[in-house]
């Protein structure tokens, strides 16, 4: 669905002085990183002219090569479809860091599988918990399910920012368990899970379901970095998805 118009932008008006000359891609990244509290993954080439694209940890945006405006929004190009130029890039950064993160994923494997999805997880949503209820169903149909922990609340406790917030910690627990599936199992029917600390990747799920797009949870995706579900769908609607 587009953002009200083709193209969704909301202009930026620099006030950090103007430039004459055009920016080279380490001066735009340079004044970018000064305006904004993203890190930049990439400079590159935007598809229109006039702007870089300017990949972030947080997303895709476009600054003027003058060093004048900072766009947000996506860039539809003009034919049929009006394919999302600013999604696909997402989506191709995102790929590489769910194969990068793939083995530090909770992962319950189909048998026989034909598809694979990654849900983002917090430990105290009940429709995540639904929804893992339902793992074996899509297991049975060739779904492998892979279990990014993504806390809700963000990784640090928004009272005191010294400390994780709890939900960090509940997921930590599980993922530094003994048998991690077994605590996942458990966690998921509102069991105890004894505290557990160890080294995770859980602070680059987190990332990588911002940069991606995720605001709640479960969020589904394939391992294409394409969205299968936003929330909750029964088993059967997330293989009917993946299958179009």
């Amino acid at each position: 669905m587009l953002r009200k118009s083709i193209l969704a932008f909301s202009m930026l008006t620099l006030t950090a002085g103007v430039s004459a000359a055009e920016l080279n891609k380490s001066e735009a990244s340079k004044k970018f990183q000064t305006l904004t509290p993203f890190t930049v993954a990439a400079v590159e080439a935007a598809p229109i002219g006039g702007f870089y694209q300017i990949v972030t940890d947080k997303g895709v945006f476009y600054l003027s090569k003058d060093g004048e405006h900072i766009v947000s929004g996506s860039i539809h190009e003009a034919r049929n479809g009006l394919p999302n130029l600013t999604k696909q890039r997402i989506q191709k950064e995102s790929r590489k860091k769910l194969t990068a993160l793939k083995d530090s994923f909770l992962t319950f494997e189909a048998p026989n599988e034909k598809h694979e999805i990654v849900v983002f997880y917090d430990a105290s949503c009940p429709w995540c918990q639904k929804l893992h209820s339902e793992v074996s169903q899509l297991n049975a149909q060739g779904v492998t399910v892979h279990y990014a922990g993504w806390p809700r609340g963000g990784i640090n406790d928004p009272y005191n920012k010294d400390r994780y917030s709890q939900a960090y910690l509940d997921l930590q627990s599980i993922w530094c368990a003994d048998s991690p599936k077994s605590a996942f199992d458990r966690s998921a029917e509102n069991a105890h899970i004894e505290p557990a600390s160890c080294d995770t990747k859980i602070k680059e799920h987190y990332a990588l379901g911002e940069q991606m797009g995720v605001r709640g949870t479960p969020a589904v995706y394939s391992m294409q970095g394409e969205e299968v579900a936003a929330g909750y769908a029964p088993a059967q609607r997330i293989i009917s998805n993946l299958e179009k």
